[in-house]
């Protein structure tokens, strides 16, 4: 509804004879539109403008379209960089028989960082300490984005990289639909967390050989004391399953047999660093437990299996843990996790003199000297993966941003061998004889076998083959599907390079050659060089056609964003700019001229849209394209998403160049106008704000100069009457503009402080009190009857509910805090004033229109008691000043058009309608848009961006802490969780929509028009991001710059749910206009 007609009705003088200023600057804009045209007093005609009339159909159907094709869009970076590379039709491969095991007993204790268990020479674990020093090998093992339970296990047991979205399968009953070693194993126990169990269970080819012991999801509470019970019961169960074993002939009799695999998923690291953080007592304190349960389970193995020496066993983590308690971005913490191996078939500690950490190179050069008898240990170089989306690439030992690079573990003495977290699973398919997951791309880390040369070399081949196998079925099924295929080069031989390998093994087995035992040694180390590189190639060969169609689906996804910018920006031409435009100026209020027609006046109208010949034309084209498309597609067996992604380009540039006058029409005519060089310079600056904005994406801190220089700068390019008269509203803009500022320029990462969020909410409370008394006085001066209502009594109710809530987070926080978990009647109290803050503006706004102000106030105080129970630190000062800042942009905005704007249109339209022949035309709701609406466009997206990046940075899972979310729940429910964690986020946005909405009613738009102007540009910033996708260097670049594009992408849909938010919380406002007077 325009604002207009909220405010209170004054009717509007009829036009008499050449207008004055102070009629035109008096004149109500509600006026309603003559339906016929009528004589004035002096005889002058009366026309009925046409007005802006969008089709609320067309609006419907464009928001519509945005929301589906970004949505679809956005996966579009999963095709291209994170599509599965799974494919099927292998033949299992054996390793070499006999193995060196018959048990495998793996040990993931998640969520455990690497330099927690290794610094002070894994003096927190004394067992693993011995078996560090003395009796086994160890290394870090390198992680992958996202770093969550679910895809980390599945490269620990599978060796398989799944996509990044496997991570939204969730947990639970999801099963792992690939090969595992847990499949190919004889039998698995498996004991812990129903999170991680059932997936390998219901996975499996045979689930009754894949057994499962795990306590109730209930039993995962990140409120306890010490979630160290979590293992605790793991092994008790242990004990129990061993118990048993002693009674139970059948369960002792396949214990004993062989392939057989211990699975044990510890969960107490993961939630005490959740709960309490890695460098919490709690944490540190639940390796301790961990290790001495690894002890005990070894102790209890051997002594059930009589010392056979034929029981292997692996310590690992699936990921690591940030200092904020989270995971799931490629951030080194939680990227780097431990590998601790011994046992039958891993070769025991080897102590060296230099004063740094030993690294072994490759594994195929290490290979090499290991059975060329050289003791010496070579240069380190990161061990590479090269597989379906790639790993960082580096040429040092360490990756320069591993940070335990440089940390003093104190165990400089002790080799250490790093490893891919895939290179895990055909280690333990080689050390039980299982064959080696069919959708492996791990490279078998040869340096931490101890088995024969002839055994290593064997492996390795059987490795190699495993990946090439791979590699031919992926191959076969590309050049089966397309057009114009190109083979991998290096790969063409295969059959010779094979063949290579297996002579020089036949060769050092072979005793007829009389090869001295430092020649076998040599030709063993030859061999497995070759394999190590021929499995290398075979990953090389996977990516090669991973991204076979990269530039293919880059140039649709690029012409598809092009073209929502294209189809947008002329849907915004069409309906809010071009209709009846006069280019000098569009008064809101009094009788506006019409030019006449000459080579003195710019003017123009727009005819209906028709079906012309070169229109239907178009169609037939579009059409003929996405047939062709279509063809090709289907050649290629190509996913049905490809389908849309083609058809979006194909129906927006077609109805983009259909809508093509609009464009040509506005184009001279801002040419011809006097200041079009200023027009085409606010564009630019538009456009430069939001290549600034994507900026602020890397560097939050750019945003605080960007609310400073706006803050200053703006009120400046007012006249100087407008800044004497207004000077109190612009010193609180400027004000909260520079306090604003401050927020981020703090760290993401921060403990709590509930002094901090006790101060903001005194704020809040305190904002709240004055509004209930200034507003009643505030609403009376611009009311026409003078009479003053009294306290509101939502606002009063409010205030009663924000104090209930900080007495409410208080209290859980201290005995959170005390470790005395969460009491359920706070639980209760959180989740009602969670509801609360959607009721209470909706009932409120039931009772008819409401001044725009208390409006406005009842939902800043809505939200506020939901934030104050989900806030740490700063986030409620941060809450304060945000939202007093929208408030302040929006007086400021409504004075400015009010004294300003309106009144310099006003004084134009006198000098335009002297140019008339008397001929005027009627006032209509709704103005069009114009180049100087660009700056609110500007002021809105970086507020939303501040809002973003206020309190952290939502391009990194790891910048929020769960910590706040305990308030409300403290059982493990991820997506509970990441709902309460968005919904905070969302909190300010919604206020500042709520904002929004009322400014372009205040500007006396249409209500979309403004954010129309948003939606056709913003994808600029996606653009950049698109562009900035990285698929090298580190986990952590790849990761940023991934999520990055995702956000942008999303933003669309983000800020159309937002705004229909925001327009569906304001409601049916009034909006009294201020005094106007005279510039």
């Amino acid at each position: 509804m325009a604002s207009s007609e909220e405010a209170s009705s004054v009717a509007a003088p009829t036009a008499a004879a050449a207008p004055s200023e102070h009629t035109l600057a008096s004149s109500s804009s509600a006026s309603t539109a003559s339906t016929a045209s009528t004589a004035n007093a002096t005889g002058a005609q009366v026309d009925r403008g046409s007005g802006l009339k969008v089709n609320t159909g067309s609006l419907a159907h464009l928001l519509l379209l945005g929301i589906v094709f970004h949505a679809v869009y956005s996966f579009s970076i999963f095709d291209i960089y994170f599509r599965t590379p799974l494919v099927h039709g292998m033949t299992p491969v054996d390793p070499p028989s006999p193995p060196p095991a018959n048990r495998l007993v793996l040990f993931v204790a998640d969520g455990l960082r690497a330099d927690k268990l290794f610094e002070d020479r894994v003096s927190r674990a004394p067992f693993l300490q011995d078996i560090v020093l003395n009796r086994g090998s160890w290394g870090v093992s390198h992680t992958r984005v996202p770093t969550e339970s679910r895809p980390g296990h599945v490269a620990l047991i599978a060796g398989f990289y799944e996509d990044v979205s496997a991570v939204t399968k969730g947990w639970k009953m999801n099963p792992v639909n690939f090969d595992s070693v847990f499949n190919e194993s004889r039998w698995t126990w498996s004991f812990g967390s129903p999170d991680i169990l059932p997936m390998f269970a219901e996975g499996a080819s045979d689930p009754s050989k894949v057994a499962t012991i795990m306590y109730s999801p209930e039993f995962e509470d990140f409120a306890e004391k010490d979630a160290a019970k979590l293992d605790t019961w793991v092994f008790d169960k242990f004990d129990e399953f061993m118990k048993e074993a002693k009674s139970n002939a059948t369960l002792a009799s396949q214990l004993r047999s062989d392939k057989v695999v211990l699975f044990f998923h510890l969960l107490g690291l993961d939630t005490n660093g959740h709960g309490h953080r890695p460098n919490s007592k709690e944490y540190l304190g639940n390796i301790a437990v961990v290790d001495a349960g690894i002890s005990h389970i070894t102790k209890k193995l051997e002594e059930f299996f009589g010392n056979d020496e034929k029981t292997a066993y692996i310590v690992t983590a699936d990921h690591g843990m940030s200092h904020r308690g989270n995971h799931g971005d490629g951030h080194p913490d939680n990227t780097m996790t431990p590998l601790v191996a011994w046992g039958a078939g891993i070769k025991r500690s080897k102590l060296v003199r230099k004063s740094k950490t030993r690294i072994r190179k490759r594994q195929d050069s290490a290979a090499a000297s290991d059975t060329a008898g050289d003791e010496k240990e070579a240069e380190a170089v990161t061990l590479t993966e090269s597989s379906a989306a790639p790993l960082p690439t580096t040429t040092s030992a360490i990756d320069p941003s591993d940070p335990f690079a440089q940390v003093p573990w104190n165990l400089d003495d002790v080799v250490r061998n790093d490893v891919n977290q895939a290179d895990i699973a055909p280690l333990m398919s080689t050390l039980i004889g299982v064959p080696f997951p069919m959708n492996s791309v791990g490279e078998l880390p040869i340096t931490y076998l101890d088995v024969s040369h002839d055994h290593r070399a064997e492996a390795a081949l059987g490795n190699a083959v495993q990946i090439l196998r791979q590699f031919l079925v992926k191959e076969d099924t590309k050049r089966r599907h397309e057009l114009f295929f190109k083979r991998f080069a290096p790969l063409v031989r295969h059959e010779e390079l094979l063949d290579e390998i297996r002579l020089l093994i036949s060769k050092a087995r072979d005793t007829t050659f009389e090869l001295t035992p430092k020649r076998i040694t040599e030709t063993y180390g030859r061999a497995i060089v070759k394999s190590t590189a021929l499995a290398e190639l075979a990953i090389e060969g996977l990516r090669y056609y991973q991204t076979y169609d990269w530039l293919f689906l880059r140039s649709i996804v690029t012409v598809g964003y092009v073209g929502w910018i294209a189809y947008c920006i002329l849907f915004v031409l069409k309906n809010y700019i071009t209709p009846e435009v006069v280019l000098t100026t569009w008064p809101s209020q009094g009788t506006v001229p019409e030019p006449k027609k000459g080579k003195n006046s710019v003017r123009f109208s727009v005819k209906e849209k028709g079906t012309s010949f070169l229109d239907s034309q178009i169609d037939r084209a579009a059409l003929g394209v996405f047939v062709v498309f279509s063809a090709l597609l289907l050649i290629k067996r190509s996913s049905p998403i490809y389908y849309i992604y083609v058809a979006f380009p194909v129906y927006l540039w077609s109805n983009a160049f259909k809508e093509r006058k609009y464009f040509f029409d506005l184009l001279p005519s801002s040419v011809y106008d006097e200041g079009w060089w200023l027009n085409f310079a606010k564009c630019f600056i538009y456009v430069a704000a939001l290549e600034l904005l994507v900026y602020s994406y890397f560097q939050r801190e750019i945003l605080s100069p960007c609310l400073i220089a706006g803050g200053v700068l703006w009120p400046e390019t007012t006249p100087d009457t407008f800044k004497k008269k207004n000077w109190a509203i612009l010193l609180v803009w400027k004000f909260f503009c520079v306090v604003l500022s401050v927020f981020t320029l703090l760290p993401v990462e921060y403990n709590e402080d509930m002094r901090l969020v006790n101060a903001g909410a005194v704020l809040i409370i305190g904002s709240g009190i004055y509004a209930a008394f200034a507003l009643p006085t505030y609403m009376a001066s611009t009311s026409p009857t003078k009479a003053k209502p009294g306290v509101p009594l939502t606002i009063v109710l409010q205030l009663l509910i924000i104090v209930a809530s900080v007495l409410v987070v208080n209290d859980t926080s201290r005995r959170l805090a005390n470790k005395e978990g969460l009491p359920s009647m706070n639980q209760t109290v959180s989740w009602a004033m969670l509801a609360s803050s959607v009721l209470v503006p909706v009932l409120d706004g039931l009772g008819g229109s409401q001044h725009y102000l208390l409006r406005l106030v009842v939902i800043y105080l809505a939200f506020a008691p939901v934030f104050i129970l989900l806030s740490l630190s700063y986030e409620t000062l941060f809450y304060f000043c945000f939202c007093m800042t929208a408030m302040a942009w929006l007086v400021v905005e409504r004075h400015i058009y009010h004294e300003v704007d309106i009144l310099k249109a006003n004084q134009d339209t006198i000098a335009l309608w002297k140019k008339t022949d008397g001929i005027i035309r009627q006032p209509t709701r709704f103005r069009p848009l114009k180049p100087n609406d660009l700056w609110t466009a500007t002021v809105f997206l970086c507020l939303i961006n501040v809002g973003f990046f206020g309190t952290g940075n939502i391009a990194s899972v790891s910048s929020f802490s769960l910590e706040s979310v305990y308030r409300f729940t403290t059982t493990f429910q991820p997506f509970v969780m990441a709902a309460l964690l968005i919904f905070k986020l969302w909190v300010p946005l919604f206020f500042l929509s709520a904002v929004f909405g009322v400014i372009t009613r205040s500007l006396e738009l249409p209500s979309f028009s403004l954010l129309l102007v948003v939606l056709s540009t913003t994808d600029v910033m996606t653009l950049n991001f698109f562009f900035l996708v990285r698929d090298s260097g580190s986990w952590l670049e790849i990761g940023t710059t991934i999520s990055h594009f995702i956000i942008a992408s999303a933003f669309i849909v983000f800020q159309i749910l937002l705004f229909t938010v925001g327009h569906f919380l304001v409601g049916r406002i009034s909006l009294p206009q201020p005094e106007k007077k005279r510039l």
